[in-house]
């Protein structure tokens, strides 16, 4: 089924002047903020890879003296 121009929403109908060009500096700009982006991930990711060790190290001292107290 297909509205009729005046139902359609305005990003459908006309398409911002910005989006059309295709100016090398706001690509760079892009790739800049992407990239900067990717570095934020990849240092949020780092330290949860951090956490993770953390908790296995605990779950595994947790572990040894649970054993140890049944041992016991």
């Amino acid at each position: 089924m297909c509205l009729p121009p005046s139902d359609m929403p305005r990003f459908v109908t006309k398409v911002p002047p910005g989006i059309l060009e295709y100016d090398t500096r706001n690509i760079r700009n892009l790739h800049e903020q992407l990239r900067d982006e990717l570095e934020n991930i990849e240092e949020m990711v780092e330290g949860l890879r951090r956490d993770v060790y953390q908790l296995k190290v605990l779950l595994l001292i947790l572990c040894v003296l649970i054993v140890s107290l049944l041992v016991i």
